[in-house]
Protein backbone atom coordinates (compact mmCIF):
# COMPACT_ATOMS: atom_id res chain seq x y z
CA UNK A 1 0.00 0.00 0.00
CA UNK A 2 1.94 3.04 -0.92
CA UNK A 3 2.36 6.00 2.05
CA UNK A 4 0.15 8.71 2.30
CA UNK A 5 2.04 12.39 2.38
CA UNK A 6 1.26 14.21 5.56
CA UNK A 7 3.20 18.23 5.03
CA UNK A 8 5.79 18.19 7.96
CA UNK A 9 6.37 14.75 8.52
CA UNK A 10 9.18 12.21 6.06
CA UNK A 11 7.94 8.66 5.39
CA UNK A 12 10.89 5.82 6.03
CA UNK A 13 10.18 2.95 3.73
CA UNK A 14 12.67 0.59 5.50
CA UNK A 15 11.05 1.74 8.85
CA UNK A 16 7.76 1.49 7.68
CA UNK A 17 6.45 5.03 10.42
CA UNK A 18 6.73 8.99 9.84
CA UNK A 19 9.31 11.06 11.56
CA UNK A 20 9.20 14.77 11.84
CA UNK A 21 11.22 16.97 9.61
CA UNK A 22 13.75 18.23 11.61
CA UNK A 23 16.01 21.37 11.14
CA UNK A 24 19.44 20.02 9.99
CA UNK A 25 21.02 22.13 13.07
CA UNK A 26 18.87 19.32 15.59
CA UNK A 27 18.50 16.28 13.29
CA UNK A 28 20.87 13.43 13.45
CA UNK A 29 23.97 14.10 10.99
CA UNK A 30 22.76 10.62 8.95
CA UNK A 31 19.14 11.34 9.32
CA UNK A 32 16.71 10.81 6.25
CA UNK A 33 14.36 12.89 7.82
CA UNK A 34 16.89 16.51 8.28
CA UNK A 35 15.06 19.31 6.31
CA UNK A 36 18.05 19.69 4.06
CA UNK A 37 17.69 16.00 2.75
CA UNK A 38 13.84 16.38 2.30
CA UNK A 39 14.25 19.62 0.03
CA UNK A 40 17.04 17.99 -1.95
CA UNK A 41 15.72 14.18 -2.47
CA UNK A 42 12.32 16.54 -3.66
CA UNK A 43 14.29 17.91 -6.08
CA UNK A 44 16.25 14.79 -7.60
CA UNK A 45 12.11 13.20 -7.88
CA UNK A 46 11.22 16.20 -9.52
CA UNK A 47 14.32 16.06 -12.24
CA UNK A 48 13.82 12.26 -12.34
CA UNK A 49 10.28 12.63 -13.19
CA UNK A 50 10.83 15.41 -15.84
CA UNK A 51 13.31 13.41 -17.60
CA UNK A 52 11.25 10.19 -17.64
CA UNK A 53 8.70 12.45 -19.51
CA UNK A 54 11.05 13.47 -22.11
CA UNK A 55 12.27 10.19 -22.47
CA UNK A 56 8.45 8.77 -23.14
CA UNK A 57 7.87 11.99 -25.40
CA UNK A 58 11.44 11.35 -27.86
CA UNK A 59 10.03 7.75 -28.01
CA UNK A 60 7.32 8.77 -29.37
CA UNK A 61 9.04 10.90 -31.88
CA UNK A 62 11.38 8.49 -33.40
CA UNK A 63 10.23 6.46 -36.10
CA UNK A 64 11.94 3.85 -38.55
CA UNK A 65 13.33 5.09 -41.82
CA UNK A 66 11.51 4.27 -45.03
CA UNK A 67 14.70 3.64 -46.29
CA UNK A 68 15.26 0.40 -44.10
CA UNK A 69 11.84 -1.12 -45.67
CA UNK A 70 13.61 -1.46 -48.83
CA UNK A 71 14.66 -4.90 -49.35
CA UNK A 72 17.85 -4.06 -50.91
CA UNK A 73 19.56 -1.12 -48.52
CA UNK A 74 17.47 -2.44 -44.93
CA UNK A 75 19.08 -5.82 -45.66
CA UNK A 76 22.57 -4.74 -46.33
CA UNK A 77 22.18 -2.43 -42.99
CA UNK A 78 20.98 -5.31 -41.15
CA UNK A 79 23.62 -7.69 -42.33
CA UNK A 80 26.07 -4.95 -41.19
CA UNK A 81 25.14 -4.32 -37.55
CA UNK A 82 23.64 -8.34 -36.98
CA UNK A 83 19.92 -7.46 -36.75
CA UNK A 84 16.56 -9.16 -38.45
CA UNK A 85 19.50 -12.23 -39.18
CA UNK A 86 15.74 -14.48 -40.19
CA UNK A 87 15.20 -11.59 -42.72
CA UNK A 88 18.72 -11.77 -44.65
CA UNK A 89 17.51 -15.05 -46.58
CA UNK A 90 15.27 -13.50 -48.54
CA UNK A 91 18.24 -9.97 -49.24
CA UNK A 92 18.48 -11.38 -53.02
CA UNK A 93 15.01 -12.61 -53.93
CA UNK A 94 12.98 -9.49 -51.90
CA UNK A 95 15.31 -7.48 -53.87
CA UNK A 96 14.74 -8.92 -57.27
CA UNK A 97 10.83 -9.79 -56.28
CA UNK A 98 10.38 -5.69 -55.34
CA UNK A 99 12.14 -4.44 -58.87
CA UNK A 100 9.94 -5.98 -60.72
CA UNK A 101 7.47 -3.87 -63.18
CA UNK A 102 5.12 -4.12 -65.51
CA UNK A 103 6.70 -3.44 -69.33
CA UNK A 104 3.56 -3.47 -70.94
CA UNK A 105 0.97 -6.13 -72.56
CA UNK A 106 0.73 -7.92 -75.83
CA UNK A 107 -3.19 -7.27 -76.53
CA UNK A 108 -4.31 -10.70 -78.22
CA UNK A 109 -8.19 -9.93 -78.58
CA UNK A 110 -8.57 -8.79 -82.01
CA UNK A 111 -7.26 -12.08 -83.12
CA UNK A 112 -8.51 -14.28 -80.27
CA UNK A 113 -11.81 -13.68 -78.29
CA UNK A 114 -12.03 -16.41 -76.36
CA UNK A 115 -13.45 -15.76 -73.06
CA UNK A 116 -11.14 -17.80 -70.99
CA UNK A 117 -7.24 -17.44 -70.09
CA UNK A 118 -4.21 -18.19 -72.33
CA UNK A 119 -3.78 -22.42 -71.74
CA UNK A 120 -0.83 -23.26 -72.58
CA UNK A 121 2.40 -21.41 -73.39
CA UNK A 122 6.35 -21.49 -74.61
CA UNK A 123 8.35 -18.47 -75.24
CA UNK A 124 11.19 -18.18 -77.96
CA UNK A 125 13.39 -15.42 -77.22
CA UNK A 126 15.77 -15.92 -79.48
CA UNK A 127 15.77 -18.10 -82.93
CA UNK A 128 17.08 -17.54 -86.24
CA UNK A 129 13.90 -17.56 -88.07
CA UNK A 130 12.55 -14.96 -85.72
CA UNK A 131 13.84 -10.62 -85.57
CA UNK A 132 11.92 -10.43 -82.38
CA UNK A 133 11.10 -12.95 -78.91
CA UNK A 134 8.00 -15.23 -80.06
CA UNK A 135 5.32 -16.51 -77.97
CA UNK A 136 3.65 -19.97 -78.89
CA UNK A 137 0.11 -20.26 -77.61
CA UNK A 138 -3.07 -22.13 -77.43
CA UNK A 139 -6.36 -21.08 -76.08
CA UNK A 140 -8.94 -23.47 -77.23
CA UNK A 141 -6.81 -26.59 -76.74
CA UNK A 142 -6.82 -27.42 -80.32
CA UNK A 143 -5.03 -24.24 -82.49
CA UNK A 144 -1.27 -23.03 -81.52
CA UNK A 145 -0.50 -18.96 -82.37
CA UNK A 146 2.47 -17.37 -83.10
CA UNK A 147 2.64 -14.31 -81.19
CA UNK A 148 5.49 -11.73 -82.12
CA UNK A 149 6.93 -9.38 -79.22
CA UNK A 150 8.81 -6.44 -79.98
CA UNK A 151 10.27 -3.93 -77.49
CA UNK A 152 11.20 -0.42 -77.61
CA UNK A 153 14.70 0.59 -76.23
CA UNK A 154 13.70 1.05 -72.78
CA UNK A 155 13.16 -2.88 -72.87
CA UNK A 156 8.81 -2.40 -72.55
CA UNK A 157 6.33 -3.64 -75.29
CA UNK A 158 5.68 -0.74 -77.75
CA UNK A 159 2.21 -1.02 -79.18
CA UNK A 160 3.12 1.61 -81.77
CA UNK A 161 4.88 -0.72 -83.77
CA UNK A 162 1.84 -1.77 -84.99
CA UNK A 163 0.21 1.64 -85.67
CA UNK A 164 1.51 1.87 -89.28
CA UNK A 165 0.63 -1.66 -90.39
CA UNK A 166 2.89 -4.73 -90.14
CA UNK A 167 4.89 -4.70 -93.26
CA UNK A 168 5.70 -1.11 -92.68
CA UNK A 169 7.95 -2.31 -89.65
CA UNK A 170 11.83 -3.07 -90.23
CA UNK A 171 11.00 -6.55 -88.14
CA UNK A 172 8.62 -7.26 -91.02
CA UNK A 173 5.17 -9.52 -90.16
CA UNK A 174 4.63 -9.16 -86.19
CA UNK A 175 0.91 -9.85 -86.53
CA UNK A 176 -0.34 -13.11 -84.58
CA UNK A 177 -0.35 -15.95 -86.78
CA UNK A 178 -2.24 -19.63 -86.50
CA UNK A 179 0.66 -21.94 -86.97
CA UNK A 180 -0.85 -25.46 -86.40
CA UNK A 181 -4.16 -27.51 -85.39
CA UNK A 182 -3.53 -29.80 -82.77
CA UNK A 183 -6.25 -31.84 -81.26
CA UNK A 184 -6.40 -31.85 -77.46
CA UNK A 185 -3.50 -29.59 -77.04
CA UNK A 186 -2.10 -30.62 -73.43
CA UNK A 187 1.92 -28.66 -72.99
CA UNK A 188 3.87 -26.80 -75.02
CA UNK A 189 7.41 -26.41 -74.78
CA UNK A 190 10.20 -25.16 -76.67
CA UNK A 191 13.72 -26.87 -76.88
CA UNK A 192 16.16 -24.95 -77.74
CA UNK A 193 18.74 -27.68 -77.94
CA UNK A 194 16.66 -29.34 -80.97
CA UNK A 195 15.26 -25.97 -82.33
CA UNK A 196 11.61 -27.35 -82.25
CA UNK A 197 8.26 -26.38 -80.58
CA UNK A 198 6.86 -29.84 -79.01
CA UNK A 199 2.95 -30.06 -78.57
CA UNK A 200 1.95 -32.91 -76.51
CA UNK A 201 -2.27 -34.13 -76.85
CA UNK A 202 -4.37 -36.04 -74.47
CA UNK A 203 -6.30 -37.44 -77.66
CA UNK A 204 -3.71 -39.50 -79.88
CA UNK A 205 -5.31 -39.75 -83.19
CA UNK A 206 -5.81 -43.25 -85.42
CA UNK A 207 -1.90 -43.30 -86.08
CA UNK A 208 -1.32 -42.62 -82.12
CA UNK A 209 0.37 -39.48 -82.77
CA UNK A 210 1.43 -38.35 -79.10
CA UNK A 211 4.01 -35.82 -79.45
CA UNK A 212 3.95 -33.36 -82.76
CA UNK A 213 6.87 -31.26 -82.95
CA UNK A 214 8.12 -27.95 -86.07
CA UNK A 215 10.31 -25.80 -86.27
CA UNK A 216 9.56 -21.84 -85.57
CA UNK A 217 9.56 -20.51 -89.11
CA UNK A 218 8.43 -16.78 -89.55
CA UNK A 219 6.33 -16.75 -92.65
CA UNK A 220 4.52 -13.97 -94.52
CA UNK A 221 1.73 -12.46 -93.15
CA UNK A 222 -1.49 -14.29 -93.40
CA UNK A 223 -4.79 -14.24 -92.16
CA UNK A 224 -5.92 -18.30 -92.34
CA UNK A 225 -3.86 -21.23 -91.47
CA UNK A 226 -1.79 -22.61 -94.30
CA UNK A 227 -0.66 -26.34 -94.23
CA UNK A 228 3.13 -25.92 -94.98
CA UNK A 229 3.31 -29.40 -94.06
CA UNK A 230 6.41 -29.10 -91.75
CA UNK A 231 4.81 -30.59 -88.43
CA UNK A 232 6.20 -34.60 -86.95
CA UNK A 233 4.33 -36.55 -85.30
CA UNK A 234 5.74 -39.56 -83.30
CA UNK A 235 4.15 -42.26 -81.57
CA UNK A 236 5.07 -44.90 -78.94
CA UNK A 237 7.70 -47.31 -79.66
CA UNK A 238 5.60 -49.84 -78.87
CA UNK A 239 2.28 -48.77 -80.78
CA UNK A 240 0.72 -47.86 -76.97
CA UNK A 241 -1.80 -45.13 -76.69
CA UNK A 242 -1.50 -42.79 -73.71
CA UNK A 243 -2.88 -39.63 -72.64
CA UNK A 244 0.21 -37.07 -71.90
CA UNK A 245 -0.50 -34.46 -69.82
CA UNK A 246 2.92 -32.43 -69.06
CA UNK A 247 6.39 -31.85 -70.86
CA UNK A 248 9.76 -31.45 -69.59
CA UNK A 249 12.42 -30.02 -71.50
CA UNK A 250 16.13 -32.15 -71.14
CA UNK A 251 18.99 -30.21 -70.26
CA UNK A 252 21.48 -29.32 -72.78
CA UNK A 253 24.07 -32.21 -71.30
CA UNK A 254 21.60 -34.73 -72.25
CA UNK A 255 20.93 -36.98 -75.02
CA UNK A 256 17.30 -36.94 -74.70
CA UNK A 257 14.55 -34.52 -76.00
CA UNK A 258 12.21 -34.14 -73.46
CA UNK A 259 9.86 -36.32 -70.53
CA UNK A 260 6.27 -36.51 -70.82
CA UNK A 261 3.66 -37.39 -67.96
CA UNK A 262 1.50 -39.48 -68.98
CA UNK A 263 -2.06 -40.93 -68.02
CA UNK A 264 -0.12 -44.57 -67.83
CA UNK A 265 3.54 -42.98 -66.31
CA UNK A 266 6.66 -41.36 -67.68
CA UNK A 267 7.77 -41.43 -71.41
CA UNK A 268 10.95 -40.74 -72.90
CA UNK A 269 11.70 -38.94 -76.39
CA UNK A 270 15.32 -39.25 -77.08
CA UNK A 271 17.13 -37.43 -79.72
CA UNK A 272 16.64 -40.73 -82.09
CA UNK A 273 13.25 -39.68 -82.06
CA UNK A 274 11.52 -42.45 -80.38
CA UNK A 275 9.36 -42.62 -77.68
CA UNK A 276 9.53 -44.95 -75.21
CA UNK A 277 6.95 -45.43 -71.80
CA UNK A 278 8.16 -45.77 -68.32
CA UNK A 279 5.32 -47.50 -66.51
CA UNK A 280 4.33 -48.92 -62.91
CA UNK A 281 5.13 -52.77 -62.33
CA UNK A 282 1.00 -52.73 -61.36
CA UNK A 283 -0.52 -50.72 -63.92
CA UNK A 284 -3.47 -52.69 -65.24
CA UNK A 285 -4.00 -54.77 -62.05
CA UNK A 286 -7.00 -54.59 -60.23
CA UNK A 287 -5.61 -54.18 -57.20
CA UNK A 288 -4.59 -50.31 -56.21
CA UNK A 289 -0.87 -50.08 -54.62
CA UNK A 290 -0.15 -47.19 -52.92
CA UNK A 291 3.95 -46.92 -54.01
CA UNK A 292 2.52 -47.08 -57.72
CA UNK A 293 2.44 -44.23 -60.53
CA UNK A 294 -0.31 -43.68 -62.90
CA UNK A 295 -1.59 -40.13 -63.70
CA UNK A 296 1.49 -38.05 -63.83
CA UNK A 297 1.02 -34.04 -63.99
CA UNK A 298 4.41 -32.95 -62.89
CA UNK A 299 8.07 -34.04 -64.11
CA UNK A 300 11.80 -32.50 -63.59
CA UNK A 301 15.12 -33.85 -64.20
CA UNK A 302 17.79 -33.56 -61.27
CA UNK A 303 19.90 -30.78 -60.87
CA UNK A 304 23.09 -32.45 -62.06
CA UNK A 305 22.21 -36.06 -63.71
CA UNK A 306 19.66 -36.01 -66.77
CA UNK A 307 19.48 -39.69 -66.70
CA UNK A 308 17.78 -39.29 -62.94
CA UNK A 309 14.19 -37.56 -62.64
CA UNK A 310 11.58 -36.51 -60.12
CA UNK A 311 7.70 -37.08 -61.20
CA UNK A 312 4.50 -37.09 -59.75
CA UNK A 313 0.68 -36.54 -59.61
CA UNK A 314 -1.77 -38.83 -58.30
CA UNK A 315 -2.06 -40.57 -56.14
CA UNK A 316 -0.23 -38.32 -53.60
CA UNK A 317 3.70 -39.23 -53.85
CA UNK A 318 7.01 -38.20 -55.23
CA UNK A 319 8.76 -40.70 -57.29
CA UNK A 320 12.71 -40.33 -58.06
CA UNK A 321 13.32 -42.13 -61.56
CA UNK A 322 16.57 -43.33 -62.62
CA UNK A 323 16.39 -44.68 -66.30
CA UNK A 324 19.47 -46.83 -65.89
CA UNK A 325 17.84 -48.78 -63.64
CA UNK A 326 14.60 -51.07 -63.78
CA UNK A 327 10.84 -49.33 -63.15
CA UNK A 328 10.31 -51.58 -59.96
CA UNK A 329 14.06 -50.33 -58.38
CA UNK A 330 12.73 -46.73 -58.57
CA UNK A 331 12.14 -44.88 -55.67
CA UNK A 332 9.00 -42.62 -54.60
CA UNK A 333 8.11 -40.49 -51.07
CA UNK A 334 4.81 -39.97 -49.33
CA UNK A 335 3.08 -36.94 -49.67
CA UNK A 336 -0.76 -36.10 -48.61
CA UNK A 337 -2.09 -34.62 -51.73
CA UNK A 338 -1.63 -34.97 -55.63
CA UNK A 339 0.95 -33.21 -57.24
CA UNK A 340 0.64 -30.14 -59.40
CA UNK A 341 3.70 -29.04 -60.69
CA UNK A 342 7.51 -29.88 -59.54
CA UNK A 343 10.84 -27.61 -59.74
CA UNK A 344 14.22 -29.08 -58.89
CA UNK A 345 15.77 -26.31 -56.50
CA UNK A 346 19.46 -28.05 -55.95
CA UNK A 347 20.81 -31.89 -56.08
CA UNK A 348 18.65 -33.08 -53.25
CA UNK A 349 15.45 -30.37 -53.09
CA UNK A 350 12.53 -29.86 -55.14
CA UNK A 351 9.64 -27.71 -55.21
CA UNK A 352 6.07 -29.29 -54.98
CA UNK A 353 3.04 -28.10 -55.65
CA UNK A 354 -0.26 -29.57 -55.52
CA UNK A 355 -3.96 -29.47 -54.21
CA UNK A 356 -5.31 -28.20 -50.96
CA UNK A 357 -2.84 -25.12 -51.10
CA UNK A 358 0.02 -27.16 -50.88
CA UNK A 359 3.55 -25.43 -51.99
CA UNK A 360 6.43 -26.44 -50.19
CA UNK A 361 10.24 -27.33 -50.61
CA UNK A 362 11.36 -31.02 -49.26
CA UNK A 363 14.57 -32.10 -48.74
CA UNK A 364 15.25 -35.90 -50.11
CA UNK A 365 17.81 -36.60 -47.81
CA UNK A 366 15.66 -36.22 -44.71
CA UNK A 367 12.51 -38.11 -46.56
CA UNK A 368 11.68 -41.99 -46.27
CA UNK A 369 12.17 -43.61 -49.86
CA UNK A 370 10.61 -46.56 -50.41
CA UNK A 371 10.25 -48.86 -53.52
CA UNK A 372 8.10 -48.93 -56.63
CA UNK A 373 6.83 -52.48 -56.30
CA UNK A 374 4.94 -54.53 -57.74
CA UNK A 375 2.52 -55.86 -55.06
CA UNK A 376 1.56 -54.43 -51.99
CA UNK A 377 3.61 -54.00 -48.62
CA UNK A 378 2.09 -53.82 -45.39
CA UNK A 379 5.13 -51.42 -44.26
CA UNK A 380 3.50 -47.78 -44.55
CA UNK A 381 6.59 -45.14 -44.68
CA UNK A 382 5.83 -41.92 -43.28
CA UNK A 383 4.40 -39.10 -44.74
CA UNK A 384 7.20 -36.83 -45.81
CA UNK A 385 7.98 -33.14 -43.99
CA UNK A 386 8.95 -30.19 -46.08
CA UNK A 387 11.42 -28.20 -45.12
CA UNK A 388 10.19 -25.13 -46.08
CA UNK A 389 6.50 -24.40 -46.41
CA UNK A 390 4.84 -21.61 -48.34
CA UNK A 391 1.42 -20.70 -46.05
CA UNK A 392 -0.04 -18.03 -48.16
CA UNK A 393 -0.39 -20.14 -51.17
CA UNK A 394 -4.02 -20.99 -52.35
CA UNK A 395 -5.38 -23.60 -54.42
CA UNK A 396 -7.44 -25.66 -52.78
CA UNK A 397 -8.29 -28.27 -55.90
CA UNK A 398 -6.93 -26.99 -59.66
CA UNK A 399 -4.03 -29.09 -61.54
CA UNK A 400 -3.82 -26.04 -64.16
CA UNK A 401 -2.59 -23.34 -62.35
CA UNK A 402 0.65 -21.62 -63.34
CA UNK A 403 4.10 -21.60 -61.75
CA UNK A 404 7.26 -21.35 -62.59
CA UNK A 405 10.99 -21.03 -61.02
CA UNK A 406 13.74 -19.14 -61.36
CA UNK A 407 16.96 -20.77 -59.96
CA UNK A 408 19.16 -17.46 -60.15
CA UNK A 409 16.92 -15.13 -57.83
CA UNK A 410 15.26 -17.85 -55.83
CA UNK A 411 11.65 -16.61 -56.61
CA UNK A 412 8.84 -18.54 -57.37
CA UNK A 413 5.87 -17.11 -59.61
CA UNK A 414 2.75 -18.97 -58.33
CA UNK A 415 -1.13 -17.95 -59.77
CA UNK A 416 -3.46 -18.70 -57.32
CA UNK A 417 -7.27 -20.72 -57.42
CA UNK A 418 -8.35 -17.07 -57.36
CA UNK A 419 -7.32 -15.60 -60.50
CA UNK A 420 -4.13 -13.49 -59.02
CA UNK A 421 -0.32 -14.29 -58.84
CA UNK A 422 2.30 -14.22 -55.94
CA UNK A 423 5.77 -14.43 -55.64
CA UNK A 424 7.52 -16.82 -52.90
CA UNK A 425 10.74 -16.84 -51.32
CA UNK A 426 12.05 -20.85 -51.87
CA UNK A 427 14.63 -20.28 -48.92
CA UNK A 428 11.92 -19.08 -46.42
CA UNK A 429 8.99 -18.97 -47.65
CA UNK A 430 7.70 -15.99 -47.38
CA UNK A 431 5.35 -14.02 -49.99
CA UNK A 432 7.52 -11.52 -51.88
CA UNK A 433 5.90 -8.07 -52.31
CA UNK A 434 5.73 -7.15 -55.75
CA UNK A 435 3.62 -3.70 -56.42
CA UNK A 436 2.47 -5.10 -60.34
CA UNK A 437 2.73 -8.50 -59.87
CA UNK A 438 0.30 -8.08 -57.18
CA UNK A 439 -2.19 -6.26 -58.81
CA UNK A 440 -2.32 -9.09 -61.67
CA UNK A 441 -6.09 -10.66 -61.18
CA UNK A 442 -7.82 -12.49 -64.17
CA UNK A 443 -11.79 -12.99 -64.16
CA UNK A 444 -11.96 -15.38 -66.36
CA UNK A 445 -10.53 -17.69 -62.95
CA UNK A 446 -7.16 -19.02 -62.10
CA UNK A 447 -4.29 -17.74 -64.61
CA UNK A 448 -2.93 -21.55 -65.97
CA UNK A 449 0.42 -20.14 -67.16
CA UNK A 450 3.62 -18.02 -66.01
CA UNK A 451 7.51 -18.40 -67.59
CA UNK A 452 10.41 -16.93 -66.48
CA UNK A 453 12.06 -16.54 -69.93
CA UNK A 454 15.59 -14.02 -70.68
CA UNK A 455 14.80 -11.98 -73.91
CA UNK A 456 18.14 -11.81 -75.99
CA UNK A 457 20.83 -9.74 -74.31
CA UNK A 458 18.83 -9.26 -70.89
CA UNK A 459 20.89 -10.43 -67.87
CA UNK A 460 18.04 -10.63 -65.43
CA UNK A 461 14.48 -12.99 -66.66
CA UNK A 462 11.17 -11.79 -67.75
CA UNK A 463 8.01 -12.66 -65.92
CA UNK A 464 5.31 -13.89 -68.64
CA UNK A 465 1.77 -13.95 -67.69
CA UNK A 466 -1.04 -15.39 -69.62
CA UNK A 467 -3.86 -13.21 -67.92
CA UNK A 468 -6.94 -13.06 -70.04
CA UNK A 469 -6.54 -12.33 -73.84
CA UNK A 470 -3.21 -10.80 -73.39
CA UNK A 471 0.35 -11.85 -72.50
CA UNK A 472 1.72 -9.87 -69.43
CA UNK A 473 5.42 -8.79 -69.85
CA UNK A 474 7.22 -8.33 -66.22
CA UNK A 475 11.08 -7.56 -66.17
CA UNK A 476 13.16 -6.04 -63.68
CA UNK A 477 13.79 -2.29 -63.72
CA UNK A 478 12.26 1.28 -63.30
CA UNK A 479 9.41 3.51 -63.77
CA UNK A 480 11.25 5.99 -65.34
CA UNK A 481 13.98 5.52 -68.04
CA UNK A 482 15.62 8.70 -66.57
CA UNK A 483 15.80 6.99 -63.40
CA UNK A 484 18.17 4.68 -64.27
CA UNK A 485 22.15 4.86 -63.60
Amino acid sequence: MASREIPGYYYDAERRRYFRVESSQTAPSNAAWSSEKVKKRKLEDKAAAAELRWESLNKNRITRSEALNVPLMGGFLAREYGQHIHDLRDLRTASFAQGIIAKGIRPLNQYIRAATNIKHMAIVSKHPEHPVCTAYIDVTNELVWSIPIPRDETGSYDRRTFYGGCSDTPLGCLCPQPEEWMDQTSDIKYSKKAGLVLVSSRDPDTQGALLSTFAPTRLTCRTYMQNNGRIQEYGDVDNRKYTCNTICLAPSTSNQICLIGTNMGVAHFNSNSQMKLYTSPTWGSKSFVPNSFRDVFAIDYHASNPDIMFFGGRPGALFIGDLRQEVDRWNSVKLKNSISHIKTVSEHQVIVAGLRNTLSVFDLRYCDLSQVRGEDNPKVERTAKPVVIMPSYKNAARFDVGLDYDPDSGVIAAAHDDGKVALYSVRSGNRLPSRDVDNIYSKYGPIHQLRFEAFDGDDTPTLFVGERNHIGIYSFGVDDPDDEA
